[in-house]
């Protein structure tokens, strides 16, 4: 709906298009306003860009959620039966630590120097089936099994 006025150069007045001739100026606004409430109720209602984003993202984590679980529960898998220490290369890896990396595992010896400065890292061993967290005051024996010794092993 267009609103104009044309001008008659002849007559020199201002003349109103012949819908809006009414004298009525209320019935004049309800019926602009009915009109506008049947263009909104013809609109489509589209999603927005952000229903969109959000569509997409829920339909993108469902196609990789599985694999990330995957490779989560993997990263918890115990190493191979024997596996050597990512820092001498020599003995059998016995702790694994999970600040350094994912899969820095590291012999008793190793472990204790490296984490001489690092007590607060994160420590598991594999025991019993499954790694077992080991705290700053503790440390595998020779005969691999944890053993507590009375203070923090390493220097703060």
């Amino acid at each position: 709906m267009v609103f104009y006025i044309l001008s008659d150069k002849n007559a020199n007045k201002e003349l109103v298009h012949p819908e809006f001739q009414d004298e009525n100026p209320r019935r004049d606004l309800e019926a602009i306003i009915e009109e506008c409430q049947d263009v909104v109720g013809q609109t489509e209602n589209s999603p927005s860009a952000w229903q969109k984003r959000m569509t997409n993202l829920d339909e993108n984590w469902q196609n990789v959620r599985e694999t990330i679980f995957e490779s989560a529960v993997c990263s918890f898998a115990p190493p191979s039966s024997s596996i050597p220490c990512c820092k001498c290369g020599t003995s059998e890896a016995m702790l694994r630590c999970c600040e350094c990396g994912i899969n820095r595992f590291l012999c008793v010896n190793c472990d204790d120097e490296v984490h001489l400065s690092l007590p607060f890292h994160n420590r598991e061993v594999w025991f019993n089936g499954y790694f077992q967290h080991i705290l700053p005051t503790e440390t595998i024996s020779e005969e691999k099994k944890i053993i507590h010794v009375g203070m923090c092993y390493y220097s703060i």
